[in-house]
């Protein structure tokens, strides 16, 4: 790559902002299925809640909710509406 192509870097990690960076994708308060592995076999640890924390460390990108210390790096993005149907619907298994 000659030094036109090569993308410029102007702060460091600590400096940026983690919710600019994933803007557009997932933002606190989102709801989000999340599983342990990234196959989502059934069978593995799963949740299925509203993201409390948006953060980046040295094994990449990952999410936490309240309930909960384990971070999740496997999920996927739900609507507002199923979010709400699947909470309500999974009440009676807690």
């Amino acid at each position: 790559m000659d030094e036109k192509q090569q993308p410029r870097i102007d702060r460091t990690i600590s400096e940026v902002n983690v919710e600019t960076v994933v803007s557009g994708l997932l933002s606190i308060g989102d709801y989000v299925l999340a599983t342990k592995y990234s196959d989502a076999d059934p069978n593995d640890p799963w949740f299925i809640g509203t993201i409390d924390l948006i953060g980046l460390d040295h094994k990449g990108w990952f999410i936490q909710f309240n309930e909960m210390v384990r971070r999740w790096r496997n999920y996927a993005k739900l609507t507002k509406e199923d979010g709400k149907k699947l909470l309500e619907e999974l009440k009676q298994y807690r």
